[in-house]
Parts: structure tokens; C-alpha cells; sequence
């Protein structure tokens, strides 16, 4: 996973996440423009290090070509070492086809029950419960969304509603009875590889 950012509230205004900023021809991945700078985004992923991320488990985490992958060791998540409550969070991901993993939400380090404690935006096959694009234990949407390439999610959680694009199409839109308001964001290792 690359280009991570987010949008910092401003004034009411939502945080703006990058995990990875947005791709022009003039721009480098793991940068923000100045405007975007100006907006209030943060770079959640600088391309070289992990420096705010803490690995919840053991598995082959690492930093290269300007991508955070993994492939192998223990299930679990890559955190980021700070909370976050409502934001518009932009990442870029790569898995094949028959890769299961996930980005996870207002999670805890180390989360139990996706129904309850977190809420994973998965990263699966169309042949899933839960194929690309879905709330695990929460809401399917569906399939036809995994590609084997490239893809981006522009994620929007604001109090209990949230709403999920995948390379710029509406995919989901949610609103939880009994929202959680914090919450660290997690990269998932459960089967495959992804970046």
C-alpha cells in the first residue's frame, strides 16, 4: 500500500488522510501538493520508513518502491501509532486475486470482532462473504471489484456514516446504529500478499 493521506478537522471539517497522495504526472507518490498541504492533508506513509506504524504481529512487513508490503507471518495489522475519528482517508492498494486482507478503521491494535470493535473495508476475492469493497460483519456490497491491479479507496467517515469509493465510484455507504468515534487505522495480513 502507498500514497497514504489524511485531512486533518478543521473547524468542524473532517480529517483528511493520505496513505498515499493522489498521482498526477507531475507528482511524485508519497508527496502532497502544496494545495493539498493547504487543505489540511496528512501523509500518513512517506514512501521510505515506517515511521508512524507498529506491526500488532509478526509478519514480513516492509518498506520498499515507495509501498508498505506483506506476505507472509502471523494474521494481523500494521497500525498507525495515532487515533483518528472522522476523516476522508485516500489509499492505494495492490493484491491479487485471491488475496483476503483489509484496511482497518477505528481500530485497536489488535481487534477481535469486525461487528463490534473495528470496521474492516476488505480486500478479497468476488467469491468472498465480503468482497472488495465491504464492511466485514457489517455490509456487503457487490463483487466485481477485484482487479489483480492497482486500486484506490477514498474512505469518508463522519460520526456513524461512512462512505467508500473505489477508483472513484460510490461502493458502499453506511451508517452504523452504535458507531465507534476513535480509532487507529490498521494494514491487514490474512492471506496473499498485498502492498
Amino acid at each position: 500500500m502507498h500514497d497514504l493521506s489524511i485531512l486533518r478537522p478543521l473547524a468542524g471539517a473532517l480529517l483528511l488522510l493520505t496513505a498515499c497522495a493522489t498521482l498526477n504526472a507531475a507528482e511524485q507518490p508519497n508527496t502532497l501538493t502544496e494545495k493539498e498541504i493547504a487543505d489540511g492533508w496528512i501523509l500518513l506513509f512517506d514512501g521510505k520508513t515506517d515511521f508512524g506504524w507498529k506491526a500488532a504481529s509478526q509478519a514480513d512487513w516492509k518498506v520498499a518502491d515507495g509501498a508498505i508490503s506483506v506476505s507472509d507471518g502471523e494474521k494481523g495489522l500494521l497500525c498507525t501509532t495515532s487515533e483518528f475519528g472522522d476523516y476522508v482517508l485516500k489509499v492505494d492498494f495492490h493484491a491479487e486475486k485471491s488475496t483476503n486482507s483489509g484496511i482497518f478503521l477505528r481500530t485497536a491494535a489488535q481487534p477481535t470482532n469486525p461487528a463490534e470493535d473495528c470496521y474492516e473495508l476488505n480486500i478479497a476475492p468476488d467469491g468472498n462473504p465480503f468482497p472488495t469493497g465491504s464492511f466485514v460483519a457489517r455490509k456487503k456490497t457487490e463483487g466485481g471489484h477485484t482487479s489483480g491491479e492497482w486500486q484506490s479507496y477514498e474512505v469518508q467517515a463522519e460520526g456513524a456514516h461512512f462512505t467508500i469509493k473505489l477508483d472513484g465510484k460510490l461502493v458502499l455507504d453506511y451508517v452504523d446504529p452504535k458507531p465507534l468515534r476513535r480509532g487507529r487505522i490498521g494494514l491487514q495480513l490474512n492471506s496473499g500478499p498485498v502492498s
